[in-house]
């Protein structure tokens, strides 16, 4: 695995634009956070080189970053180690913990006190990870932006369509 300091960014090597991409990509997000009722705490998947974790580090008070790509977490790291509020995994989430096949985390499993905005990048894999974290949505009823996904949306409501993502609201408008 060969890491390229790229603009003062860590990236893999090859994959140099990953973090303009992702930085440009947190202008979407800004809609979310606006819909938060606090600033507490934000959940965010996939964490990739850690643009998005550093841009919401500025607005929120606790980050937990999962990326599940060794290469991309090496970078994440690195770029993120002098930010304290920014807690990071390498691994994904879903549904439930399963540690036979991948590193695989539930947003239930963190047990968060609150959890104020869910920000989920998952290839598709969205509807798994907020099935694992149903009792935390519940509770603390947090915002969720989810990007470029066609997750089944019809047990939210959507607040707003953002480029290729959307702003979600788990109770009534």
């Amino acid at each position: 695995m060969k890491l390229v300091n790229h603009n003062g960014y860590w990236t893999p090597q090859g994959n140099e634009k990953v973090w303009a991409r992702y930085e440009n990509r947190a202008k979407d997000m800004q809609v979310a956070v606006d819909q938060c009722r606090h600033l507490r705490t934000v959940v965010q998947a996939s964490g990739v080189v850690g643009a998005w974790p550093i841009w919401l580090s500025h607005q929120f008070t606790e980050v937990i970053t999962v990326e599940p790509d060794r290469a991309n977490y090496v970078c994440l790291e690195r770029n993120c180690e002098q930010y304290k509020n920014i807690e990071s995994h390498n691994a994904t989430l879903g549904a439930e913990v399963n540690a036979a096949t991948e590193r695989v985390l539930t947003i239930d499993g963190f047990n968060l006190e609150y959890c104020d905005l869910i920000v989920l990048d998952n290839d598709g894999r969205e509807a798994a990870v907020l099935q694992g974290a149903q009792d935390t949505i519940a509770r603390c009823k947090p915002v969720i932006f989810i990007r470029g996904s066609e997750v089944e949306l019809s047990e939210y409501s959507v607040y707003q369509r953002v480029g290729r993502g959307c702003v979600l609201k788990p109770w009534p408008l």
